[in-house]
């Protein structure tokens, strides 16, 4: 748990985890040099034998943080939670059976729930399928830190450079060599308020992606359109049908140099993007029913046109 400014907060976390049905861990609180009364919240910790903590002298970022302590783990698995974050009891129990059962796999996570930070759920974050995860995070971070728990082994060091976005960056290096397994349990909670890294250093993050999205593009020998591919899990409101073409062209060409992941299950990320992408073109109106039926991308189900009916008007599918 990296802790840097985090008293409104950390109290209710620390306790989390030391709620947990599953009990052979030890907590390890790295203190990024607070200003606060961080440290102190967590020496009235100290008669817990499961609390181990450090404290750097000056602040030096989360990656920096999440390494040291790391470093200062004796463990097969590693588990992760932010200071503003909230593990439910069971986590560590279920996610590790889960380790133990399926040995095929090197990291899992959790559906996580979004609360605002007076505790009231907001909604909460849904996993895409195992064999999907790899292929997601070429265009989104689709896993909660705070939900991840994985073998050790198989742990890279974190990256400071990459900054907030170091988990991102992280399951980007590691996603076509491990295998992930998401569960549908909502194990942790992440918390939304205006202090969070995510709205704090909102500028930063965005670099932070767009370097994350070069370098993963880059792997995949395209030359990399970091603007235009970061739109597509971002798409704007105002978008047009030059924009929606520019979009599928892109995506086809991610289709056709796709050499890393299955090409199946490659092929379906990239289709349920376009798709929604499509059908989030309220500036386009009807016609974006006819660009998507027009795609090679396209997979017309009878959900699919039932949703853009919906959206739309029925008309919409005969124009």
């Amino acid at each position: 748990m990296p802790v840097y400014n985090s008293a409104p907060f950390l109290r209710e976390s620390v306790q989390s985890v030391l709620n947990q049905d599953f009990r052979d861990f030890d907590l390890i609180a790295v203190d990024d040099g607070s200003s606060d009364e961080s440290w102190e919240i967590l020496q009235s910790f100290e008669h817990n034998q499961r609390v181990k903590t450090i404290r750097l002298k000056k602040n030096q970022g989360a990656a920096a943080a999440r390494n040291a302590g790391v470093a200062k783990s004796d463990c097969d698995y590693l588990a992760f939670l932010d200071a503003d974050d909230l593990a439910k009891p069971q986590r560590l129990k279920i996610q590790v059976q889960a380790l133990e059962t399926g040995r095929s796999f090197d990291v899992v996570y959790s559906r996580a729930e979004i609360i605002h930070d007076g505790g009231r759920v907001l909604g909460s974050l849904e996993p895409p399928s195992p064999e999907e995860v790899p292929a997601t995070l070429l265009f989104r971070n689709c896993i909660v830190q705070s939900s991840v728990l994985l073998r050790r082994c198989r742990w890279q060091p974190y990256r400071s450079e990459f900054e907030p976005a170091e988990d991102y960056d992280l399951w980007a290096r590691i996603a076509p060599h491990q295998s992930f397994l998401p569960l549908n349990a909502v194990l942790s909670a992440y918390r939304e308020h205006q202090h969070g890294i995510s709205k704090r250093l909102s500028d930063r993050m965005k670099k932070s992606v767009a370097a994350i999205h070069e370098f993963q593009l880059k792997r995949l020998g395209v030359g990399p359109r970091v603007d235009l591919h970061r739109r597509l899990t971002a798409w704007p409101s105002d978008a047009q049908a030059h924009d929606l073409g520019e979009a599928e062209r892109w995506l086809r060409e991610l289709v056709e140099a796709n050499r890393i992941y299955p090409l199946a299950v490659f092929r379906r990320v990239v289709e349920d993007l376009w798709y929604s992408i499509c059908l989030d073109s309220w500036s386009v109106g009807p016609p974006a029913f006819q660009i998507y039926r027009h795609s090679r991308l396209a997979r017309l189900t009878p959900l699919c046109l039932w949703n853009f009916a919906r959206r739309f008007g029925r008309k919409a599918l005969f124009g």
